[in-house]
């Protein structure tokens, strides 16, 4: 089954717009404002919420708080790195990762250790008199 798309609407003179949870980039805080970046729009929605109200009304874990003034979905995320985060579709921006928010966003986030050539260089333990050895494992020829 699939899940529905995920969207609310915003006010905008008169009018309610809508907007893809999807389609979100990131929110930035802009005093009692917040403004969502989207994969497809040039520019910002900009809803009169302030960003820890923003993020309250929202899904739960959806968006990743990674500084006072940024939130961002882990959907579109290229690399984290200690002080920054950049984006798969906009490689040029980079957001702020402050350190208060570094720790909890790792948290919520799931992390596999990459090989290094360190850990590639040390020797494997000898497989143990019980365990079948390569040849064991091998499908005949």
């Amino acid at each position: 089954m699939i899940a529905p798309k995920q969207y609310f609407f915003y006010r905008k003179e008169g009018v309610l717009k809508q907007i893809n949870l999807d389609d979100i980039l990131f929110l930035a805080a802009d005093n009692n404002y917040t403004r969502f970046y989207t994969i497809n729009t040039k520019h910002p929605h900009i809803v009169r919420s302030t960003l820890d109200a923003t993020l309250n009304r929202l899904p739960e874990n959806r968006f990743l708080r990674i500084h006072r003034s940024f939130a961002v979905s882990g959907d579109y995320l290229d690399e984290v790195r200690r002080e920054t985060v950049t984006f798969v579709s906009i490689p040029n921006l980079e957001l702020p990762i402050s350190k208060k928010y570094y720790a909890a966003f790792v948290k919520q986030v799931t992390i596999f250790d990459s090989a290094t050539a360190n850990a590639k260089n040390q020797q494997e333990p000898p497989p143990s008199p019980t365990s079948p050895g390569p040849k064991d494992v091998l499908p005949p020829k």
